[in-house]
């Protein structure tokens, strides 16, 4: 260790070099495998090494000037570190001239105990997966999509990959398939086969399927077009997006926590089938609705005694227009849940459009009764007398500052007993009313709760959902 001229002392130790492999790798694995190693090209001889070692590869090929180059890049990569072990096998490449490369790499990556592979590839030639891929015991993470998504417009490419009909994945976890094409008998087949399955993720769903999974606690459904029968008694988490004739049917889901609703479309359920659908949900801790599946809940009485209560909800956020018609929903859904603590609401104005077409008082999504009679409902003046006695927290995003969003702001104030902060996120457009116009109403309105605090903001809050 030397000295400067005041007498400080100087360490040189060179740190990096002295960092522990295990912290190298853990460093390295934020990166894609071409940007590792061009980053430690430059370092010490222990850091240019590295990447040799690093247990995850991340190959992208929009990161090469063209298909030759990447994947010459991969096979000479391969190639050097052929005796050390693969955790993670991540691969994105649209376009694919030739699929044949890619069974050689997974094969690759199964002879090195892979644990995770992601495989985001599209191509015009239909890529059939080795049938060893579908046995591979260390296999814990397997993510596939076989779509390619556009920046602008958001379009998705028609392209499919194909699964071999013998499938055993005894240790895998985590499977998301996203255009994948799969039968029925062959997607319920890989789904039993995972026994220690729990979390599943499926991408466009057009035919009717069953998901029966004992020990599955997380399920996403996205663009659902077909009907689902879902068997997972230990689910703690549903996600689902359903458009036209999609459909979910539930059985006991006792100990869900969270559930997230989209609906989108005209909804072809019976009122018994919607009822029954929401009641699965009604032990939900945190239940998160957008667009149509505030609609969807007009269809059923939720005045009545039989209609579902959340009596679990701590925590309701809800994506839609703030029309008259949403307001009754969301009324009604809070008074079946007196256990409520926090509210979020955003005004999306998207979907707004689609209701200003339809009109205020009917909403595009119409339900059927049993009957098979198309109905809506008319909307009801708010009701009060009967207070939210748990609700503390309530913010409202996308504020325009029009007659109902002052209804429903006058309404919690004067209902809510507990409240502790209401937040309004004012939207920043020529047709929102002012900060000030906004305080000015709330001023008079009346409050209940001694302790509440009303904030008004322009910044809606990065990280809430939007």
């Amino acid at each position: 260790m030397e000295t400067s001229s005041i007498g400080k002392a100087i360490d040189n130790r060179d740190r990096l070099s002295e960092l522990p492999q295990n912290i190298i790798d853990i460093i390295l694995s934020k990166l894609t495998t071409k940007t590792a190693i061009k980053n430690t090209s430059i370092l010490s001889k222990p850091w240019r090494d590295a990447w040799i070692t690093c247990p995850k590869l991340v190959l992208k090929r929009q990161e090469f000037c063209c298909h030759h180059s990447f994947v010459k890049f991969v096979e000479r990569v391969l190639a050097i570190r052929a005796t050390s072990s693969i955790t993670a096998f991540e691969l994105y490449w649209t376009n694919v001239p030739d699929v044949s490369c890619i069974s050689t790499w997974l094969h690759y990556a199964m002879r090195h105990n892979v644990q995770e592979i992601v495989l985001h590839v599209h191509s015009r030639d239909m890529l059939e997966l080795p049938t060893s891929f579908f046995r591979c015991p260390t296999l814990k993470h397997l993510d596939i999509d076989g779509s390619m998504r556009l920046e602008y417009p958001r379009a998705i490419l028609n392209c499919f990959l194909k699964l071999p009909n013998s499938l055993n994945l005894i240790n895998l976890r985590y499977l998301h398939l996203n255009f994948v094409k799969c039968t029925q008998e062959l997607l319920e087949k890989l789904i039993s086969s995972c026994a220690l399955l729990e979390s599943l993720r499926l991408g466009v769903v057009f035919e009717n399927i069953e998901i029966s999974a004992l020990n599955l606690k997380t399920l996403y459904l996205d663009y659902i077009y077909g009907t689902v029968q879902i068997s997972t008694p230990k689910l703690e988490s549903l996600s689902c997006n359903l458009f036209m004739f999609g459909k979910i049917l539930t059985e006991d889901l006792k100990f869900l926590e969270e559930a997230d609703v989209w609906c989108g479309g005209t909804l072809q359920w019976s009122v018994d089938e919607l009822t029954k659908f929401w009641s699965q949900l009604s032990n939900a801790k945190v239940l998160n609705l957008t667009g149509g599946a505030v609609e969807s809940l007009s269809g059923i009485d939720l005045s009545y005694q039989t209609s579902p209560v959340f009596s679990n909800l701590k925590q309701l956020t809800i994506r839609a227009p703030l029309t008259t018609e949403n307001i009754n929903v969301i009324i009604t859904l809070l008074r079946r849940s007196p256990n409520l603590e926090k509210l979020v609401l955003h005004n999306n104005q998207t979907t707004n459009r689609l209701v200003d077409f339809w009109g205020d008082h009917k909403a595009p999504w119409q339900l059927k009764d049993g009957r098979g009679v198309s109905y809506y409902k008319a909307p009801r003046q708010l009701e009060d007398g009967c207070g939210f006695p748990n609700l503390k927290d309530i913010s409202i995003s996308s504020f325009l500052g029009e007659r109902t969003e002052y209804q429903l702001v006058k309404f919690f104030l004067e209902e809510a007993n507990t409240l502790q902060m209401m937040t309004i996120y004012r939207k920043v457009s020529n047709y929102a009313a002012t900060a000030k116009a906004i305080c000015e109403k709330l001023l008079a309105m009346h409050i209940a709760s001694p302790h509440a605090k009303v904030l008004i903001t322009d910044d809606f809050p990065r990280g809430n959902w939007l």
